[in-house]
């Protein structure tokens, strides 16, 4: 095996998703999802056939052998990737934005109709004072 891809599958050999990415994640999620390019052979997942230990393992094999040998994965990152991954702390900040600015819209509501019907009572005063 060395590495430079066979039947429309990408070279490992080279690859900047093995040399230039922060995280294994985007192998490790090939490996569990399987890779389907539109033109070229595709690669089944594996996630029903590795356990997370294993695919972590194989990840590791294909940095250390064609990738940057410092990048790793480990079991428990497999498994959060398995299940949908970590949630982002910018998704739970935008979660966190959302609902203030649903108790912010439901204050300035209460508001408004305090306003209004403040202004009906005032009206409906003023016009009893007129007709009396």
């Amino acid at each position: 095996m060395n590495g430079e891809g066979r039947n429309g599958l990408p070279a490992m050999s080279g690859n900047a998703a093995l040399n230039h990415r922060p995280t294994a994640d985007n192998v490790a999620m090939a490996v569990l999802a399987g890779l389907f390019p539109k033109t070229g052979q595709e690669m089944p997942p594996f996630a029903d056939a590795l356990k997370d230990g294993e695919i972590a393992e194989l990840t590791n094999y294909v940095f250390a052998t064609f990738g940057n040998p410092e990048i790793r994965i480990t079991q428990h990152r497999v498994t959060e990737l398995r299940n949908g991954g970590v949630t982002s702390p910018l998704l739970k900040l935008v979660r966190l934005a959302a609902g203030a600015a649903a108790i912010i819209v439901c204050l300035l509501l209460v508001i408004v109709i305090r306003r209004l019907t403040k202004r009906a009572r005032d009206n409906e005063s003023l016009s009893k004072q007129s007709q009396g």
